[in-house]
């Protein structure tokens, strides 16, 4: 044995943000091809925490504080860039109960507060929350 250990999924959410930057950074020159790569690696590190009974609502919360701070330090807009991570956690969360999903939703509220000093004046944003956290028929 090497000596390496087994990455847990809370090792590979916290590695997201900062992958994210270098293909920000990297992929400046195309924003679609940054925003596809960055909205697949979270939806990765967001779809192993779920199968492995992690706390959804609090790696999502991670994911998008995160995702906020790593795009500052790039000319992307902040707002923009945890829209990709909403994106991908909602491709997952969908699978959750919805309770779980309800709360999912309510952290993502609070982050997107907690960065805006409670205004809520950003429409796309609540329109992209409705629809990706819609309750799904029973």
């Amino acid at each position: 044995m090497n000596g390496s250990r087994t990455q847990t999924p809370e090792d590979a959410l916290a590695k997201v943000p900062e992958r994210v930057r270098e293909l920000l950074i990297t992929g400046a020159g195309n924003p679609l091809c940054a925003q596809k790569a960055a909205i697949a690696l979270c939806r990765g590190a967001t779809k192993r925490a779920f199968l492995n009974n992690r706390d959804l609502p609090n790696a999502a919360a991670k994911l998008l504080r995160g995702l906020s701070e790593v795009a500052q330090t790039t000319s992307f807009d902040p707002v923009e860039v945890m829209k990709w991570g909403l994106a991908a956690i909602a491709s997952i969360a969908i699978l959750a109960p919805n309770r779980v999903r309800d709360s999912v939703r309510r952290r993502i509220d609070e982050i997107f507060e907690e960065k805006h000093g409670g205004r809520r004046t950003d429409s796309k944003w609540d329109e992209t929350l409705l629809i990706a956290f819609a309750k799904r028929p029973r």
